[in-house]
C-alpha cells in the first residue's frame, strides 16, 4: 500500500514539538505566554491534519467511483486515530451514495505503546452492522492492508443509492459519537449507536449486500458473490471493541443495540 503525505519521521517531530508545547503551556503561569503555546500547538495539528495521507480506501458498488479518506499509517498516536480528536480534517468530497466509514484495527499481538490518549479502533476482525445494512438498498465494501506499523486496518465503507438521513446512519470508524444533521445541513445535536455487530460475514456476502476488494489490491476491484471465498470470511479474532490508552490494549463490551450519550 502506497502512503502519500507526511513521512513517519516528519510525522513523529510534528507530534513530539505539539506534545512539547502542550506541557509548556500546562507548566506556564503567564497568561500571554500560555496563549502563544496554545497557537503553537493549534498550528501543528493543523500542519498535521493538513499533510497525513489521503487514501482510497474503498470504492462505490453503485457509481464506481473511489472513496479516498484522510488516514495516518504510521502508528494510533496521530490524531486521526483520538476517540475524541482535537484535529480538523478536510476530507476529499465522496461520491453521493457514501453513508459511512465503519472499520477494524488487527495489532497482531503489539503492545500499542505509542497511544497515550485513547483510540478505539474497533474489533480485530471485519464486521458489518446489520442495521445498518437493512437499510433500503444499502451495501458496504471490506477492504485490509498493511500499515506501516505492521498492524492490519480493515475499512468497511457503507454505500446506498439514497443515502438515508443522518439520524439513521452511525458514527464512523473511531469516532465516539457523530453529529445529525437536517436535510438542510442544520446540525441537531450529537448520538452514538450501539448497533449489534455481525461477524459471520458470509450470508451478506451471498445476499450480494457485503462486497470485498482482495487485500492490498490498489486498483480497488469490486468483488461479490459470484466471485468465489471472500478472504474476510472465517477471519478469527477478538470481536471485542478495543481501546487502546497509556500504552496498553483493554477489551470493551460488544454493543448491545440501541442510542447512548456520545461520551459515556
Amino acid at each position: 500500500m502506497e502512503f502519500d503525505g507526511i513521512s513517519g519521521r516528519e510525522r513523529d517531530d510534528l507530534l513530539k514539538r505539539h506534545q512539547g508545547y502542550v506541557r509548556q503551556r500546562g507548566a506556564s503561569t503567564d497568561g500571554a505566554e500560555r496563549r502563544r503555546f496554545k497557537a503553537l500547538a493549534d498550528s501543528l495539528r493543523g500542519e498535521y491534519a493538513d499533510r497525513i495521507s489521503r487514501v482510497a480506501l474503498s470504492r462505490c458498488p453503485f457509481c464506481e467511483q473511489p472513496l479516498v479518506r484522510a488516514f495516518d499509517p504510521h502508528g494510533l498516536d496521530g490524531f486521526w486515530w483520538h476517540a475524541v480528536s482535537p484535529a480538523r480534517f478536510m476530507e476529499p468530497a465522496p461520491c453521493e451514495h457514501f453513508a459511512v466509514l465503519q472499520g477494524a484495527l488487527n495489532l497482531h499481538g503489539r503492545s500499542p505503546r505509542e497511544a497515550r490518549i485513547a483510540v478505539e479502533p474497533g474489533p480485530e476482525i471485519p464486521f458489518v452492522i446489520p442495521r445498518l445494512l437493512g437499510l433500503e438498498g444499502m451495501k458496504a465494501v471490506c477492504f485490509s492492508f498493511k500499515m506501516k506499523t505492521g498492524d492490519t486496518a480493515y475499512p468497511i465503507a457503507y454505500f446506498a443509492p439514497r443515502v438515508p438521513p443522518a439520524k439513521e446512519l452511525h458514527q464512523p470508524w473511531r469516532k465516539r459519537g457523530y453529529q445529525v444533521v437536517d436535510d438542510d445541513g442544520v446540525p441537531g445535536g450529537w448520538a452514538t449507536k450501539l448497533d449489534l455487530w455481525d461477524f459471520d460475514l458470509a450470508p451478506w456476502i451471498q445476499q450480494d449486500r457485503l462486497l470485498w476488494i482482495e487485500p492490498e489490491d490498489p486498483d480497488l476491484k469490486l468483488h461479490g458473490s459470484a466471485d468465489g471465498k471472500s478472504p474476510f470470511s472465517g477471519l478469527t479474532g477478538e470481536q471485542r471493541p478495543q481501546r487502546c490508552q497509556r500504552g496498553q490494549r483493554l477489551l470493551l463490551p460488544l454493543p448491545t443495540g440501541g442510542t447512548a450519550a456520545p461520551f459515556d
